[in-house]
């Protein structure tokens, strides 16, 4: 440092360059959040949809064991 108390420009340069490096991972993890966060959001907004969907698919195989059971007593009573 010289006498005048106030750092020179080399060391001004690099106490500059040492924020730009710390900054920079900053930035990079801040757009790894809001990516993930995106996605995140994406998901949860497709997971009434897949509700529905099982809930439909669920009710679909619940019909077709009734008709199976119904068509197999047919059978055994020989109607």
């Amino acid at each position: 440092m010289p006498s005048s108390g106030l750092p020179s420009t080399v060391a001004a340069a690099e106490i500059s360059t040492r924020r730009f490096d710390t900054a920079r991972p900053r930035r990079w993890l801040r757009a790894k959040l809001a990516a993930a966060k995106n996605r995140l959001a994406g998901m949860a907004a497709e997971i009434p949809l897949l509700k529905s969907v099982v809930g439909s698919t669920k009710d679909a195989i619940v019909t077709r064991k009734k008709r199976a059971a119904v068509e197999d007593l047919r059978r055994c009573c020989g109607r």
